[in-house]
């Protein structure tokens, strides 16, 4: 059985569907759906390449971004530099962008690193 049958079968028992019931099912199907079935969508051997894909320098360039913003923030508001430094990744996939930017951070900026609280 394919979703093309699950959903011909659904369209003769209840009549048409609207685009965005056919979309919920060609997309997240437990069983055929395109994010509920493959390991890994993006990437070289994946349909599409995202800025992560092509490797580490981006979140690299990320890290020593946050750093300098980080401080910036710190010194503007009075803070110490042990305050907590929240960054959250929306949609992190695998988590290659979150790897990148705590390597580089943890070897360039132990002090920022420490203040790091990353959610995925």
């Amino acid at each position: 059985m394919s979703l093309r049958d699950v959903i011909i079968g659904h369209i003769r028992a209840h009549g048409p569907l609207s685009f965005a019931e056919y979309m919920a099912w060609a997309l997240y199907d437990p069983q055929f759906g395109y994010y509920t079935n493959a390991n890994r969508r993006s990437g070289r051997r994946g349909d599409f390449l995202t800025s992560v894909d092509t490797g580490s320098l981006f979140g690299e360039l990320l890290a020593q971004q946050f750093g300098q913003m980080w401080r910036l923030i710190t010194q503007e508001t009075g803070q110490d530099t042990g305050t907590c430094c929240d960054l959250v990744e929306v949609g992190a996939g695998d988590g290659r962008l979150a790897s990148d930017i705590l390597d580089r951070s943890a070897a360039v900026d132990p002090e920022f690193y420490a203040a790091i609280r990353y959610t995925l």
